[in-house]
């Protein structure tokens, strides 16, 4: 097991922090070795319901480990970022997990900029989310009266923490709780290097810790509140997630709105994954398609009205038709855009925007 924690800057970076994620959830890494000093502080706290289970044997460890060896790769560049946090939040209320809404059994997506998320903890202050891994659970639910098992999608959330950029009173709490970092090995270093623990040192480069798993029930709305979900803001921390993931998905699956293209790693990358028993797999990345020549027709279907001024538009989602007789509705986002004829007279919103140009493929909706 390597203590070297992989730099992420780039998509080719990816298979190396999966790698070290895999080590870090196996029995004796730190995060695994974190989850066993909770569950034995509950233990001594007297929770019958957590004596017996051996170690490495718990769902929390099976879960990560299964889902990171056959995960799909996926990268998300900066802008990509811009757009998912600006659509994720007004993401329909009624959108179902559907089959068809889950690109790949399991996966690892990092987000080349962080991405800003609610503390399911129930701290005030925002946390930031710079990956998240998905994959199939099963989950009991007795809002009925009786237990009964769902499948579902466990979404988990990790966060980078940086030595170089300064870490806060809670950053270095979450990295000693989850145990992100290997504390004890570097201790021994040290020792070996001469210097005791009272000695003080500097720390560099980043690790990567858990904030944790939201779960979605399949055939559920994004809203869905399963048991065990104990306050309103841990409900709304999984939403967020639920809605995250639904919309990077989303996205991703309209050619007009992101640029989706596949990238083999290089030959140790192909390596190092035969040795781990895994056949070598692109990895997914996610941009923005390039702009070309504005616009300033909007892509909607003529409603009959003469425009006779110019206003831009935000963007939004559409529910859009699909399946038997359309009897299911897939949201489909269209990008913020400007109505009415180009020599028209501007409304003026006080608002600052960053606007992108229509691609052809937005100019010609219900294709």
């Amino acid at each position: 097991m390597s203590n070297q924690i992989p730099r992420i800057a780039e998509p080719r970076d990816l298979p190396r922090l999966r790698q070290h994620l895999l080590e870090q959830w196996e029995p004796g890494g730190g995060l695994s070795l974190a989850i066993e000093a909770h569950w034995e502080a509950l233990r001594r706290a007297g929770h019958a319901a957590t004596v017996g289970e051996p170690a490495g044997r718990r769902p929390e460890y099976l879960w990560n480990l299964r889902v990171l060896s056959q995960s799909a790769l996926w990268w998300v560049n900066g802008e990509m970022c811009d757009l998912l946090a600006a659509a994720e939040g007004s993401l329909p209320e009624d959108t179902l997990l559907m089959p068809e809404l889950v690109p790949q059994t399991s996966g690892l997506v990092v987000f080349a900029k962080s991405l800003r998320g609610i503390d399911s903890a129930g701290h005030k202050d925002p946390v930031t989310v710079d990956a998240i891994s998905w994959g199939p659970v099963e989950i009991m639910d007795m809002r009925h009266g009786s237990p009964e098992t769902f499948h579902a999608l466990g979404i988990a959330s990790y966060r980078r923490l940086n030595f170089d950029d300064g870490l806060g009173e809670r950053d270095m709490m979450l990295m000693v709780e989850t145990g992100a970092h290997d504390f004890e090995g570097m201790e021994a270093s040290l020792r070996v290097r001469g210097l005791r623990r009272g000695d003080s040192w500097l720390l560099h480069g980043e690790v990567w810790a858990p904030l944790g798993r939201a779960d979605w029930i399949m055939g559920r709305e994004v809203l869905d509140r399963h048991e065990g979900i104990d306050s309103d803001q841990a409900h709304a921390s999984m939403v967020e997630d639920r809605k995250r993931l639904a919309t990077l998905w989303l996205l991703a699956s309209q050619p007009g709105i992101a640029s989706v293209r596949q990238e083999h790693g290089d030959r140790a990358h192909q390596r190092r994954e035969k040795r781990a028993g895994r056949e070598p797999q692109p990895i997914t990345i996610v941009t923005l398609p390039k702009a070309r020549a504005a616009r300033s027709e909007e892509p909607s279907v003529p409603t009959g009205r003469h425009l006779t001024v110019r206003f831009f538009v935000e963007g939004f989602w559409r529910n859009q038709p699909y399946g038997p007789e359309r009897a299911y509705r897939r949201p489909t986002w269209v990008h913020a855009h400007w109505r009415g004829p180009a020599d028209a007279p501007v409304v003026v919103r006080d608002k600052v925007r960053v606007v992108r140009s229509l691609t052809d493929e937005e100019l010609r909706p219900g294709e």
